[in-house]
């Protein structure tokens, strides 16, 4: 990787941590994530009660028979899925309603520490339409995520970078879009114009992906994730 490529990319991995330490760092933020955040634990609780209760027990009576180490195997291997897949379903549908909450913590931010003065009240019509676009895109997300991780079975390691690069591409255009919603881009107008720095847009990405798919902890990490977009569309605003 050239010095240049390699300092734009490092750049997009330190915007990620920048934008999580800002949301720590500022209470007055934090009721914005509170209430969608309680309803995906709330609603995460109950699939995983829901796993234990029924749907893990039944696979172990169905594996009845079997050698013990094939079980303790099997057993563990459902659990780890298990796990991966509710760590990505929560994390797409906390986004999606997090729609609801997260334009205003944006809005709020950027006033504070960059003084927009673009960033008007949205209409109703408008504020509705970039939660369609952004519940559409997180969508298509987790479906091209799904089909990638089922094609990177047959391709071990080239596979997997290609996933991380494409979904985290697609990840990092959707933590960018509460700031470009609030200049009027829709998120396919914000891909095109980041494809300008896109090594930094990969290195931001790439990492969330590799953070999503910490189980649970990832959860606490999304309103972040929101911060370290606005800033990297806010301090290369050159370019936007």
């Amino acid at each position: 990787m050239k010095p240049a490529v390699a300092d734009s990319f490092t750049q997009g991995i330190q915007y990620v941590f920048l934008g999580i330490l800002d949301f720590y760092r500022l209470p007055r933020l934090w009721r914005y994530a509170i209430l969608p955040l309680s309803v995906i634990i709330l609603l995460s609780l109950l699939v995983i009660w829901q796993f234990f209760a029924s749907v893990l027990p039944l696979l172990m009576v169905l594996l009845e028979g079997c050698f013990p180490w094939l079980v303790w195997l099997i057993r563990w291997a459902a659990i780890l899925l298990f796990f991966s897949v509710l760590t990505l379903l929560g994390s797409s549908c906390y986004e999606i309603f997090g729609a609801f909450f997260f334009p205003q913590m944006v809005r709020i931010y950027e006033a504070q520490f960059y003084n927009w003065e673009g960033g008007r009240q949205l209409t109703m019509r408008e504020e509705l339409r970039n939660m369609l676009d952004s519940a559409w895109y997180s969508t298509v997300t987790l479906l091209l995520l799904l089909l990638l991780t089922v094609m990177g079975w047959a391709f071990p390691g080239a596979g997997q970078l290609l996933t991380a690069l494409v979904i985290g591409y697609r990840y990092a255009i959707s933590y960018m879009g509460e700031a470009g919603f609030n200049r009027g881009y829709s998120l396919s107008t914000l891909s095109a114009i980041s494809a300008r720095r896109s090594w930094m847009v990969y290195g931001f990405g790439v990492t969330v992906y590799l953070l999503l798919l910490i189980p649970v902890l990832s959860l606490l990490l999304i309103p972040g994730f929101i911060l370290g977009g606005t800033r990297l569309v806010n301090e290369q605003k050159t370019h936007y």
